[in-house]
């Protein structure tokens, strides 16, 4: 379950697991948020329990054709402000809004929470169910479809997800490349953007006598500083670059700062400001990194593209690390290697080279797998790397297939 919304900050924040369900908290910054789960269907019927929705926010299962991403579907049941409650069922239009379809919209006075929230998903139609109202919608979607749970402008809490689906062949054929990449990025993530920013926090911008000399005593003294606390850094220079906004070292350096004490948002606009003042390698590649973990793959790539003209050789180990990690991103783990290990034979020594290296080669021929003396299912011979006792839980589970005999070839 990957979690994301519509503003531009980390969402993770908004979404508490706690005893007594899913807790979806949105905020100004994010008039949406979204559980996606990694599953790709042809057919789905579900439901979950809504115990709580504030007058004034919506809950919906998000549908997205599995090949045209654009193409959407969104079966919503709104609290209205003055308590009353309506069920509907949206495509996504040109633009990206969102059109209801004719005759899907009911309208109720009231609904006994807790209440089961039904749908149900077919390649030519959509169908939803709660409290004995009932809707439905003819659509195409032949290509499959992903699913999340949105919720909007209130808060809502969620318990007893439900699901029966068909796995569409196209997610199953592409899952081991995701879960191969989401793997390299756990890993890769391990080491810290510390080590990463390591050699852009240290190479002084070429801006940076100018802009000191601009600087009172007192702003010299207080970023001369708190060297060894990040956040306290972070706030001493996004305090300097409010009172410079027209220093793009300012900017830069307080971006920077902000990155290193996880600030990202925050990071990414201090150097898309200093960006825009003055284009340098240096903080080309700090935004590439800030946007990258932001998501927004496309727009890092294009910084780092940027970054490379004229890019100083302090700078390069730096640039293949962001370039590496981009590569990873999009799920390219043979490409991240090669380009990792090349630049830790350039330069020899780097030690976040190197690591970053030994983790993707790591993820592309894991030396931890082995055969387990567990009986797998339908005959199959089980490889992992976790041990017999942790997976002999989950083939308790699947001891009416381990009994079957094995598929016998026509």
């Amino acid at each position: 379950m990957d979690f994301t919304g519509s503003g531009t900050s980390r969402v993770r924040g908004r979404f508490a697991f706690t005893a007594d369900g899913l807790v979806v908290r949105p905020d100004s910054d994010h008039g949406t948020c979204e559980a996606l789960l990694d599953v790709g269907v042809s057919r789905a019927a579900g439901s979950v329990t809504l115990h709580e929705l504030d007058q004034g926010g919506a809950f919906g299962f998000h549908l997205r054709d599995l090949s045209e991403p654009d193409r959407a579907w969104l079966i919503e049941l709104r609290h209205l402000q003055g308590g009353a409650w309506q069920l509907r069922i949206r495509a996504r239009a040109n633009g990206g809004r969102y059109v209801a379809f004719p005759d899907s919209r009911r309208d109720f006075e009231k609904l006994d929470l807790p209440a089961e929230f039904k749908f149900e998903f077919q390649a030519g139609a959509l169908s939803a169910e709660v409290g004995g109202h009932e809707s439905s919608a003819k659509i195409s979607a032949e290509n499959g479809a992903s699913l999340g749970l949105a919720v909007t402008d209130a808060r809502a809490r969620l318990r007893d997800l439900k699901l029966d689906v068909t796995l569409h062949p196209s997610w199953m054929r592409d899952a081991a490349q995701r879960l191969l990449a989401r793997r390299t990025l756990e890993r890769l993530r391990e080491y810290a953007t510390t080590g990463l920013l390591a050699g852009i926090a240290t190479f002084e911008h070429p801006g940076a006598g100018q802009a000191l000399e601009a600087y009172s005593e007192t702003e010299r003294r207080d970023r001369a500083g708190p060297g060894g606390d990040p956040f306290q850094r972070a706030e001493v220079l996004s305090r300097i670059a409010r009172a410079h906004p027209d220093s793009a070292f300012a900017q830069h350096e307080a971006g920077v700062a902000a990155m290193l004490a996880g600030q990202v948002s925050s990071g990414h606009a201090l150097l898309a400001a200093a960006d825009k003042l003055l284009r340098t390698p240096v903080t080309g590649l700090a935004l590439a990194e800030a946007c990258r973990r932001m998501g927004d793959i496309s727009s890092a790539e294009r910084a780092l593209q940027q970054a490379r003209k004229d890019l100083p050789d302090a700078l390069k180990p730096e640039c293949a690390l962001i370039e590496g990690r981009l590569l990873a991103d999009r799920g390219d783990i043979a490409g991240a290697k090669a380009v990792l290990q090349k630049a830790a034979a350039d330069h020899a020594g780097h030690p976040q080279l190197q690591a970053f290296a030994d983790s993707a080669a790591v993820l592309i021929q894991p030396p931890t797998l082995h055969a387990l003396e567990l009986q797998g299912p339908l005959g199959l011979r089980l490889v992992s790397d976790l041990p017999d006792e942790l997976l002999a839980p989950v083939l308790e589970q699947l001891k009416p297939y381990i009994e079957k005999d094995p598929p016998v070839a026509a």
